[in-house]
């Protein structure tokens, strides 16, 4: 599995995405961000050299045994390494199969959603028998190990989308072997967010212009550090990969078209869709957002879903304590109403025909709106502060599904025009006019 991991990593890749993939080959054993992590990690835990440590040109930097730490870490990212940190190096308290047994055991115990969700199933304790019969790298341990002393939401994050694929899995039927594959890619699908600068990650700070290539690359990252392990199968490489794949081809790192998009892919990304929602929302919350997403993730796995969060549980009206309603409202609104004077200054442009799909997305949108009862004209007739605000908190779920959906359209027009560096002053006239201050109101 090496060698064709290696050798032939292109020939499973878009065209688009093989050249970014060759550089994050190189890439991910240098990256400043992941050694930072180990060594602070090294501050708490004892992370050791379990073998001498070279640079690529023959020079010793570690010997075997030598702790690493914020004192060491300097060594290493000052050289390109003969073999990557985690195929040298090892944790005293590490990650395995049976510590992430107990630690999905105390998520769903405090979890109502995840738990429903993996009782519906039909195998409430499935991912038991699935991590007793996986037989992970040492490596891939050592990386969960960093990601959960590290960046431990991002770790948990990988375990509940981990066991909500498996659950989904489960419940259309595929094969133990297939669940595996699944449930590996699910839990390492973020990997390469190890390799992101986390201060660009915090919680609460908005993405920044350019800094939304290092988000859109993180799946190129994931899959360049599992092809260079031992025996990764090849479906576990592709899900990783396609996991931000969208079935309206407005997806990334490729644009892939549906059929073109992996079962894995599509699992986990509904997987991680109703994992990030589960996270601030109720159930019946939850599968209104799933609803919204008709269309850009896979029906059949959606309706899964829906189903697995069948309750009969109502909306808390005070869940939400700050909503966002207004706001939201108002920009969605003002992206409607403004597409029309902007398609028409855009004809004449030169790549007009580059910019075709920007329409495309916003019919999509405004369906969407559609659906879900937000009329062009509801804004004006919306009471929030009488009797409306009753439906606040249901109304804000919709509209933040909606926000996202916008997110990703600017998302997707830097991406696919960032090579058409005359479109430049276009996508920064949509920016200014798609974004708007949100308004915070109290309930």
């Amino acid at each position: 599995m090496m060698a064709d991991a290696r050798n032939g990593l292109g020939t499973s890749l878009h065209p688009d995405t093989q050249g970014k993939t060759q550089a994050q080959l190189i890439a991910v054993d240098q990256n400043p961000h992941f050694i930072q992590a180990v060594a602070r990690v090294g501050e708490e835990n004892e992370v050791i050299a379990q073998q001498d440590i070279y640079a690529e040109n023959g020079m010793k930097l570690l010997a075997k045994g030598a702790r690493i730490n914020k004192s060491t870490h300097l060594h290493l990212i000052a050289h390109r390494l003969e073999l990557p940190l985690d195929m040298v190096l090892c944790v005293a308290d590490s990650v395995n199969e049976i510590t992430m047994v107990r630690d999905l055991e105390r998520i769903i115990s405090t979890d109502p959603v995840l738990r429903n969700i993996t009782m519906r199933s039909g195998q409430p304790q499935g991912y038991r028998s699935i991590l007793g019969t996986l037989d992970i790298p040492a490596p891939l341990l050592f990386r969960l190990t960093v990601m959960r002393d590290d960046r431990n939401e991002l770790y948990l994050h990988s375990l509940r989308t981990a066991v909500i694929a498996h659950s989904l899995g489960v419940r259309i039927g595929l094969t133990q072997e297939a669940l595996q594959n699944l449930f590996l890619a699910a839990i390492c699908h973020d990997f390469g967010e190890m390799h992101t600068d986390p201060a660009i990650l915090l919680k609460g700070r908005a993405i920044q212009g350019s800094e939304r290539r290092f988000i859109h690359v993180h799946p190129i990252t994931s899959y360049a550090i599992l092809a260079k392990m031992q025996n990764i199968p090849p479906n576990v490489l592709q899900g990783v990969l396609q996991h931000h794949e969208r079935l309206d081809v407005s997806g990334y790192p490729s644009a892939l078209t549906e059929e073109k998009i992996c079962t894995e892919a599509r699992i986990i990304a509904v997987a991680e869709t109703v994992e990030t929602i589960a996270r601030r929302s109720r159930k019946r919350q939850i599968r209104i957002a799933i609803r919204l997403n008709t269309g850009r993730l896979d029906s059949r796995y959606l309706s899964v879903a829906d189903e697995l969060l069948q309750t009969k549980e109502e909306i808390d009206p005070a869940f939400d304590s700050d909503i966002e309603v207004l706001g939201k409202l108002t920009r969605l609104t003002t992206v409607l109403g403004a597409w029309p004077a902007l398609e028409e200054t855009f004809k004449n442009h030169q790549q007009s025909a580059a910019l075709d799909f920007i329409g495309q997305r916003l019919q999509s949108i405004q369906s969407l709106a559609m659906q879900a009862g937000l009329s062009t004209n509801f804004l004006e007739c919306l009471d929030l502060t009488g009797e409306d605000a009753t439906v606040l908190p249901e109304l804000n779920v919709t509209l933040v599904e909606m926000d996202r959906v916008i997110d990703d359209l600017v998302f997707e027009i830097e991406r696919r025009t960032s090579h058409l560096p005359d479109c430049a002053p276009i996508v920064d006239h949509i920016r200014k006019v798609f974004q708007a201050e949100p308004v915070r109101i109290s309930v």
